[in-house]
């Protein structure tokens, strides 16, 4: 039986980027990702349905940049309702803007993304937190979604790699 990976799963090294850099990013360039590649079981396929509770257009825009990255790391992806031998779902959670020391208003941000196997087991969840400016991202996520999933994807990659071939 596949061991659960503990939540949150602190990035490896290589795999610093979160929403923090992603936040930062979407004022400047985006930050450069060290892609991980590797061989995967035969057969992985995996579902990215919409993501939850992000402001602007973050539900669509990192489903989509999740897709991207996957399928760049040699996952086969899989509609939503389609069959697939995985699944990872994305939630935002915003919390309460407040002061920091120096004066500057700050919201915390975290994104989770759970992997789950085809009989809906979870895998593993990846956490990625940081504080923006408030409504920073209440419009396009742009650059954001794509670091914040580029960075993500690194990480279930990996635990893709560990499971075994066997899905049933």
């Amino acid at each position: 039986q596949p061991a659960v990976a503990s939540a949150p799963v602190q990035p490896q090294p290589g795999q610093t980027q979160s929403v923090q850099t992603a936040a930062r990013s979407a004022t400047g360039a985006p930050p450069a990702v060290d892609t991980t590649t590797g061989s995967l079981p035969g057969g992985v396929s995996v579902a990215v349905p919409r993501v939850t509770g992000a402001p602007g257009d973050g539900p669509q825009s990192l489903s989509a940049a999740l897709q991207r990255e996957l399928g760049r790391n040699g996952l086969a992806l899989a509609g939503a309702g389609a069959a697939s031998t995985h699944r990872v779902e994305g939630k935002v959670a915003l919390g309460r803007a407040t002061k920091a020391a120096d004066g500057r208003e700050l919201q915390p941000i975290q994104i989770d993304w759970v992997v789950k196997n085809a009989r809906g087991e979870n895998l593993g969840t990846f956490s990625q937190k940081n504080e923006i400016k408030p409504g920073e991202l209440d419009g396009a996520w742009g650059p954001t979604a794509d670091a914040a999933a580029a960075a993500a994807a690194q990480g279930i990659v990996k635990l893709l790699q560990q499971q075994p071939t066997s899905t049933n």
